[in-house]
């Protein structure tokens, strides 16, 4: 089996991991008997070049545009005109998870809880908000991983809301700014058996940030001030794991996914933010230590889960070879579609 990988030369601005990270995949997925080849988006020519000349039985995007110089194209749709089957959500799933507004307005009509919020297309629109509308946090519309926010997007009043809305201009939302214990939860799996991992984020003695930033998301693992741990209370385990997946499914993602959620000091959760692309760091990883998983088992699970999709959907897909020696089989079977 060929698995082609395609992530971005400059991952810190069109997001992704480091490029070691997919030769750790290159290696994981090896162990499984999966030939694995890495290659850098680029332009759109240049990816169906690589297409066409490795006929991947499967593609793992770790983005989802190329790079040109009059705009840029979607990976999974071109990988939807060209027939070739992929990891992860479909463009529509991507589109809703993206953006946050979509996410949001999906989870109010399913009835899940989330964050009052407006969308702010220029800083002129600013409507004026009443004393009791605060706390908010402002944060870019589209996007993931925390990029472009920081400890002044929340705001305590009208004049520090329109200080950060001046400073970060339009394609703007801003929701009530909930704070409590945040969790991300890990997501493997389609249908009714997926593995599910909450981690809960623990900020290290004596620091307690407004929000979680891309700098401290992106600092070395073990040193940071803020880092994920297992979540090991079964009880919560279980309401995390039951919250993450209604968010997942609803939003119609596929074979891997990552919420992020917030339990205020009642104890209810809010649904924050959820990533149809996560990467494969510690923020994905952790949560699965309980089920004795690393990287690279978390890594072939991904890949299996995505295969299991495809041929329920009918299409002829091979089997790892060696799956079963870096996997336990009792998760392979878990994963089953159903």
């Amino acid at each position: 089996m060929r698995l082609l990988i395609l992530s971005s030369p400059d991952y810190k601005r069109y997001g992704g991991s480091k490029p070691e990270v997919y030769e750790r995949m290159k290696a994981a997925l090896g162990r499984a008997g999966i030939e694995a080849i890495h290659r850098f988006v680029t332009t759109r020519e240049r990816l169906v070049e690589d297409l066409e000349e490795l006929r991947p039985d499967l593609v793992y995007a770790a983005v989802d545009r190329t790079i040109e110089e009059d705009g840029s194209h979607r990976i999974s749709e071109l990988l939807e005109e060209m027939g070739v089957p992929y990891v992860g959500s479909d463009p529509t799933g991507l589109d809703i998870a993206l953006f946050k507004d979509r996410a949001k307005a999906v989870w109010a009509e399913e009835g899940i809880r989330t964050p009052e919020f407006f969308v702010l297309n220029s800083p002129s629109d600013l409507p004026h908000l009443p004393p009791d509308r605060f706390p908010v946090i402002v944060k870019p519309l589209g996007g993931g991983g925390s990029r472009g926010i920081t400890e002044s997007c929340v705001a305590f009043d009208f004049e520090q809301l329109k200080k950060a809305v001046d400073e970060m201009g339009g394609g703007l939302i801003v929701e009530r700014y909930i704070r409590g214990r945040e969790f991300t939860v890990s997501i493997i799996g389609n249908g009714e058996d997926k593995l599910i991992a909450p981690s809960e984020l623990v900020p290290r003695a004596g620091f307690r940030p407004l929000v979680i930033t891309y700098e401290i998301k992106e600092g070395p693992v073990g040193s940071r001030p803020v880092e994920p741990e297992p979540v090991e209370d079964e009880r919560l385990r279980k309401e995390l794991a039951r919250f993450a997946e209604a968010m997942f499914d609803s939003c119609g993602l596929k074979d891997y996914g990552r919420a992020d959620i917030i339990m205020d000091e009642r104890g209810e959760m809010h649904a924050i933010e959820i990533n149809a692309q996560p990467v494969f760091e510690s923020y994905f990883l952790t949560g699965f230590k309980p089920f004795g998983l690393g990287f690279d088992e978390v890594v072939n699970l991904v890949i299996y889960a995505s295969i299991l999709r495809h041929r329920s959907e009918g299409r002829e897909m091979p089997t790892p070879p060696l799956i079963g020696e870096v996997v336990p089989i009792e998760l392979l079977r878990r994963l089953s579609v159903r």
